[in-house]
């Protein structure tokens, strides 16, 4: 079962495959992956992983009750979401949809680097999870498509694919 996959996702992609979570798990939050200056700062859920101004996205599905706290990092200089959710994941958008160096209305597909969706858990995994990531998986190809399409370099046309050749 794979843990992580490829993904060439605009904000429309995102904002599909956050309303497809949000539908099957009402409880699901989104954290910007960043670090907070103080122990007091309040991590704010976002509506939708497209609303980051970050290049990656903590996706969480808590239990009851449950409420982000932060931790000091050796590795860091601040804090950083600390008590994780047994069922978690994190999505490193695609490169163009969140950087300063491309930007478009329509988040032109032909011109975003890949991504990565990770589904996390603990070794070894648990049912909970093992079926987490499952639904997690099911969701995603959901919303994959095939739209991204192979161009030659040098002609700058289309080149015929294969069925097998699924970018996501």
């Amino acid at each position: 079962m794979p843990w992580a996959r490829y993904t060439f996702f605009t904000r429309a992609d995102e904002a599909a495959f956050s309303a497809t979570l949000r539908a099957n798990y009402p409880n699901i939050l989104f954290f910007e992956d960043r670090i907070w200056p103080n122990e007091y700062s309040t991590p704010v859920p976002l509506k939708s992983i497209d609303a980051a101004k970050t290049s990656s996205v903590h996706i969480f599905v808590p239990k009851e009750n449950w409420r982000p706290q932060l931790e000091r990092r050796d590795s860091v200089e601040g804090y950083v979401i600390g008590n994780r959710p047994e069922m978690r994941g994190m999505l490193m958008r695609s490169g163009g949809v969140w950087d300063g160096d491309y930007r478009s209305p329509d988040d032109d597909p032909a011109r975003i680097g890949y991504g990565t969706l990770h589904i996390f858990s603990d070794l070894p995994p648990t049912k909970a999870e093992k079926s987490f990531v499952r639904a997690i998986w099911r969701r995603f190809d959901k919303i994959a498509t095939w739209r991204m399409q192979a161009v030659d370099c040098e002609t700058r046309r289309t080149r015929e694919r294969e069925k097998t050749d699924k970018l996501i």
